[in-house]
């Protein structure tokens, strides 16, 4: 049921494109980041790993993201150049050992092998959007479907979290994953308002929203680490913009030199905060760490 449901729910979405009529790049990003995380498991699912590993779970070597890619380069008549079957060809190379070695778990290799002839074409294919379509007006474009998808997903893990009163993630991200992901798109929306000038106050605004989003989103995830490198981020940029335009080449680096000269005056201070932050940061290199650590 939640497979065909999915799949449903990827056609209504494909449909609401094709009625806006939006780009090509936009089709792909949406077919990939947006559609739900069952339909790709009816095209089929691999195991990894042995069979004693019954906790490691199954993928999926084939996503909806695939069919739309495929269907895009057949829309637009795109031939593939040369050095990506080359390229391909290279890369398979290393699967070959199954020749000598008699083990071939056909499930795996196509999901391993899968992923990187995806991650091939996929870029020449941005990279072919961003050259017609224009790079900066690609690009601001690129990061607006990014926001709106990662947006609309990390408002609906805060509102599950509040619910359920546990740590919230989509399915099939791990909650450390999804938080990433969230950081580094809440970024770039913020990088893009403040260093872009992007056209309308709608998007502007929008831009803003989907950035508290992935914020409330790594809250309600509880991952610390991807938390502090939002926030440390965020002021990074905020700081570079405020600084004049002539003094902001060497804006960053008089903050990273501040740092590392705080970090050399009293770094037993901060890396207690960092355990607090990190339970993974308590010990370095087998020394506790406290407040009167000092630097060597």
């Amino acid at each position: 049921f939640l497979m065909f449901a999915s799949v449903a729910a990827f056609l209504a979405l494909m449909a609401v494109l094709a009625a806006l009529k939006v780009g090509q790049l936009t089709w792909v990003v949406y077919g990939y980041l947006a559609t739900p995380f069952f339909a790709n498991r009816l095209l089929g699912e691999a195991w990894l790993g042995s069979p004693d590993e019954r906790a490691a779970g199954t993928v999926a070597p084939f996503l909806m993201g695939d069919l739309v890619l495929v269907f895009v380069l057949v829309r637009q008549r795109r031939r593939l150049p040369a050095w990506l079957f080359l390229a391909a060809a290279i890369l398979l190379l290393p699967f070959l050992a199954v020749l000598t070695t008699g083990r071939l778990d056909t499930g795996a290799f196509l999901y391993q092998y899968a992923a990187i002839v995806r991650a091939l074409v996929v870029a020449w294919f941005a990279r072919r959007a961003f050259v017609e379509d224009g790079r900066t007006a690609a690009i601001d474009a690129l990061v607006l479907n990014l926001g709106i998808i990662f947006g609309t997903m990390a408002l609906a893990t805060s509102a599950a979290a509040l619910v359920t009163g546990s740590r919230g993630s989509m399915p099939g991200w791990g909650a450390n994953v999804f938080a990433n992901a969230l950081c580094v798109v809440g970024f770039l929306c913020v990088a893009t308002v403040l260093h872009r000038r992007v056209v309308g106050r709608g998007r502007r605004a929008l831009l803003w929203l989907a950035a508290v989003a992935c914020l409330a989103g790594i809250v309600s995830t509880g991952t610390r680490v991807a938390l502090v490198l939002y926030l440390v981020a965020f002021l990074a940029v905020v700081v570079v913009r405020v600084v004049p335009r002539g003094l902001r080449f060497v804006a960053l680096p008089i903050l990273a030199a501040v740092a590392v000269a705080l970090f050399a005056a009293v770094p037993g201070v901060l890396l207690e905060v960092v355990a607090e932050v990190s339970p993974r940061a308590q010990s370095v290199g087998g020394v506790t760490i406290d407040r009167t650590v000092t630097l060597p």
